[in-house]
């Protein structure tokens, strides 16, 4: 019944718990414990539980009783364990006692042998060194340490994850300051700080909770606040901003989730951290008051009794079960809301030397795959991604594997370096060899001796690829040092001859930026360079042009296959520009739902495709014009004089030297219904103008829309108002989705933000509406971002943006990473939108072709300037300058290849 009611995703989590067996063992044996620690009073204590004396009932432990009540003669409280006292109640009753007669406190006066007895009938456990029972002061010692751990662990950590968020999110002052006072506060000597206070002030439980709170919440700043710096520069946090969320609702709902691994790993040290910082304080005697039921007492007791073991190994038993369980639990916990776990086990499956032997025949080819065979266990039945499988690659040879988003490309090419998340990823049946080495089920040492070095791999996203924490010449001179072992000089000198050979612009003033720093195209030209530092016989190219710009996009092609002649390197092509592989490509294959439909020669498959899907993708274009808008339409956009200015800064007081002119001095105004094109090379400024244009990035100069200004508008009133009708899709799908919300939840989130429908039933129908319209299975909404493939999240981004129906969107590279024949969809369903709602489009894209299908007036950028301005049609045929002709050409002739 509890699942009915839960949500799909709490469902899920619920699953990946209960997955992990010894989580949850591990869980109600702890709650078992706890819980019957709660009742300490009901099953230790000296005091009967019931007594029924001269037909009426009495309770001890909830009011106190003299002995005149049960027939004696002194008006004293009574003492039960008094023989007298008992024999006067049997009399006339009968008593009813606790399992264990004593409470933490009461002595046993009648011990058969001298304090600390050992264990007996009477005394399960024996007695400590004052003759009270061992058993009795555990129970009792077990709950006050757990309820010291817990409420100590849930202040702590709501203060240290407060200051962390607010550190790591707002930066700056901030942070700074911040830090400053964390250092000084944790510099201080903890243990004599507590001793001083332990002196000044009488201990007891609360006193004792709040001088450990002083210093224990900043155990987890510093997890909180790495994860909230590494995550306020992602997209995804941006397109939050762009739909109008607060800043308060951004840290709890998107950043805090993502620092919850993290955190959650850190729970449960923390809270043991806590019980043991309990015991060793009550050990040292700085602990709770005297007579107090304390594991560090008992310790304490055990080293000063040695000839009395009992005392010692029992404690020692009962914190060692304690911590324990509370490790195995926040293990559980952890990965059940790791949304990469997998709710069912799956036993990971290697090929034996018979099934390889019969799959594939001995080969000279460099690498071989047959009938490979991928499956991901995610639900109730493995899904097959890839069926079977098989081609070959010759060294020196380009072979490109083509198809539609989710067709099986990436999953294919990241089998052979087993890059797979396994066991949540297995493979039924095949085999790839590499120079007839089987890398199917290969030992991890063979692996790295090959990944990086022998076959290396473009990824698709480079921002997701490349790590935020490492400068670019850490994460390239990482491949050199591990595989050249170069010196650090040799090194160095490597970097900067791959990064120029990609292109990289001032290559020695970038080598220590950081990955967030470099535009898109910037950082797939830094992987370009680390796959190729090794010079590896087998380059996996996944999509590497897709956030290129034309001209580079020609200049990367270009020196992939003069390496590709020089070292007679191999070189398998995943990608969706079919225009790449007709020039670049000598065998196509082409994939369609995990299976291999065709192979051929380049030429035969262009001139004559057999396959009905070939026919398809090879007739997908972008085709169209840009509707038509009335002359006398209302202006909907202004920018007058867009300036964005990074400053660069120097010496030990930080002073400004200069300035990365980004955007510099950027004019134009845009119509109701119109379509802007802007376009030119990676790093031209496009991307931080469309951001400024939104205030996403700081930026001078005057922005109107709708005649509103909006350059000095309140974020807080206004400004968030004005976010439904003013949208924005990011180039980088991947890093635009918040990884640890649902599909649905992505989508419909500024639904909830601008309070759209009624209900949770009508926003359900319309986020199920929005993902129709970009041609996605509403049934895939409770699914995680990194569930799908990179063009099915450029369609979750599109669908987030269209769901609230804005008046102006900016689309940066909407279709770069779309197969053709869903970029000839998209545009359709552009245009469409755009009819039936009268939007506004700046699309921002290096692929020429869309820009003419799409748009009314493009603008060239180059180095932060626009340097040519005009119809789309007076552009592209009758372009002025120099640069234009240049993009026009790359475009649409790749000669250079």
């Amino acid at each position: 019944m509890t699942l009915i009611k839960l949500s799909p995703l709490n469902q899920r989590r619920l699953r990946l718990f209960l997955a992990n067996r010894r989580g949850v063992w591990s869980l109600w044996l702890f709650l078992f414990l706890f819980f019957v620690t709660l009742f300490a009073e009901i099953i230790a204590n000296d005091k009967p539980l019931l007594i029924y004396y001269q037909h009426e009932f009495y309770f001890p432990l909830i009011h106190n009783y003299t002995e005149q009540d049960f027939g004696g003669d002194l008006l004293i409280p009574a003492n039960y364990r008094d023989p007298e006292v008992q024999a006067l109640i049997n009399r006339h009753g009968w008593i009813i006692n606790p399992i264990i007669p004593y409470s933490y406190s009461t002595i046993n006066y009648n011990l058969p042998t001298p304090s600390p007895s050992p264990p007996s009938a009477e005394n399960w456990l024996g007695t400590d060194d004052q003759g009270r029972d061992v058993l009795a002061r555990l129970i009792y010692g077990f709950r006050i340490s757990v309820l010291f751990g817990l409420i100590l662990t849930v202040l702590s950590s709501l203060i240290g994850i407060a200051a962390g968020a607010i550190q790591g999110f707002f930066g700056g002052w901030i942070d700074l300051l911040s830090q400053r006072f964390i250092e000084i506060w944790s510099s201080m000597p903890t243990l004599y700080v507590l001793i001083i206070l332990a002196n000044v002030i009488t201990p007891s439980f609360w006193w004792l909770l709040l001088m450990m709170l002083l210093f224990s919440w900043m155990s987890l700043v510093g997890v909180v606040r790495a994860e909230f710096l590494r995550a306020r520069n992602f997209d995804y946090i941006r397109a939050a901003k762009a739909l109008g969320v607060s800043n308060l609702t951004i840290m709890l709902r998107h950043t805090l989730p993502n620092a919850m691994v993290a955190t959650l790993t850190m729970l449960p040290f923390i809270m043991s951290g806590s019980v043991t910082t309990l015991t060793a304080l009550d050990f040292l005697g700085l602990g709770l008051p005297v007579g107090s039921p304390s594991l560090g007492e008992l310790l304490l007791q055990g080293r000063d009794n040695l000839q009395a073991p009992w005392l010692g190994i029992t404690v020692f038993m009962v914190l060692a079960v304690m911590l324990s369980l509370l490790v195995f639990i926040g293990e559980a916990v952890r990965d059940a809301f790791d949304p990469r776990k997998n709710t069912n086990p799956i036993p990971r499956r290697k090929p034996s030397k018979t099934t390889v032997q019969t799959q594939s025949t001995p080969t000279t080819d460099l690498l071989a795959v047959n009938h490979l065979s991928v499956a991901f266990h995610q639900g109730q039945e493995p899904h097959l991604a890839v069926k079977g499988v098989s081609f070959q690659l010759n060294k020196g040879e380009t072979l490109a594997i083509v198809g539609e988003s989710g067709s099986g490309k990436s999953v294919t090419a990241l089998s052979i370096l087993q890059l797979l998340p396994y066991p949540l990823a297995s493979h039924p049946t095949g085999s790839i060899q590499f120079r007839q080495q089987e890398l199917l089920g290969a030992s991890p040492a063979v692996l790295r001796d090959i990944r990086g070095n022998r076959i290396s791999i473009i990824f698709q996203e480079p921002m997701t690829s490349l790590n935020p924490l490492h400068t670019i010449r850490q994460q390239i001179g990482e491949v050199l040092f591990l595989h050249k072992n170069m010196s650090v000089a040799q090194a160095n000198a490597r970097i900067i001859e791959l990064l120029t050979l990609v292109g990289l612009p001032d290559v020695e003033k970038r080598l220590n930026a950081y990955p967030h720093q470099l535009s898109g195209g910037q950082r797939q030209r830094v992987m370009i360079a680390m796959a190729l530092a090794n010079e590896p016989d087998i380059l996996i190219a996944d999509e590497p042009t897709t956030a290129l710009d034309v001209t580079i996009q020609a200049q990367i092609l270009q020196l992939l296959k003069q390496l590709q002649q020089r070292l007679q390197m191999a070189m398998l092509f995943i990608t969706h520009d079919l225009s790449i592989v007709q020039k670049f490509a000598d065998r196509v294959c082409v994939m369609q739902n995990g299976e291999l439909v065709e192979t051929a020669e380049t030429a035969t498959f262009f001139q004559q495709p057999q396959h009905p899907y070939s026919q398809r993708l090879l007739n997908a274009k972008p085709s169209g014009k840009a509707i038509h808008v009335a002359p006398d339409a209302p202006e909907i956009l202004r920018a007058e004089n867009i300036k964005v200015w990074f400053p660069l800064k120097q010496g030990l007081l930080q002073r400004v030297t200069d300035y990365v002119k980004a955007v510099d001095d950027v004019s134009f105004s845009i119509k109701v219904g119109q379509t802007l094109g802007i376009v030119g090379e990676s790093g031209s400024g496009k991307t931080t103008l469309g951001l400024a244009l939104l205030r996403l990035e700081h930026c001078q100069g005057g922005i109107y829309f709708q005649g509103q200004a909006l350059q000095y508008m309140p974020f807080s009133t206004t400004l968030r108002a004005l976010r439904r009708t003013m949208q924005i899709v990011f180039q980088d799908p991947f890093s635009s989705l918040s990884p640890r919300l649902s599909i649905g939840q992505i989508v419909g989130e500024g639904l909830e933000i601008h309070k759209i429908g009624k209900d949770a039933k009508e926003r359900e129908q319309l986020i199920i509406q929005a993902l129709q319209e970009v041609g996605l299975d509403p049934d895939t909404r409770h699914r995680y971002p990194h569930e799908f493939s990179g063009g099915q999240r450029q369609r979750i981004a599109i669908a987030r943006a269209m769901v609230l129906k804005p008046k102006l969107l900016i689309l940066d590279e909407p279709t770069s990473a779309l197969d053709r024949s869903v970029q000839a969809q998209l545009i359709d369903l552009l245009r469409d939108l755009q009819a039936r709602y009268q939007l506004t489009y700046i699309f921002i894209s290096h692929d020429l072709a869309v820009i003419r299908a799409l748009s009314d007036e493009i603008i060239v950028m180059k180095q932060g300037k626009v340097v040519e301005q005009g119809a789309t049609s007076l552009i592209f045929t009758q372009p002025q300058q120099a640069y234009t002709k240049t993009l026009i050409a790359a475009a649409f002739n790749l000669e250079a290849i």
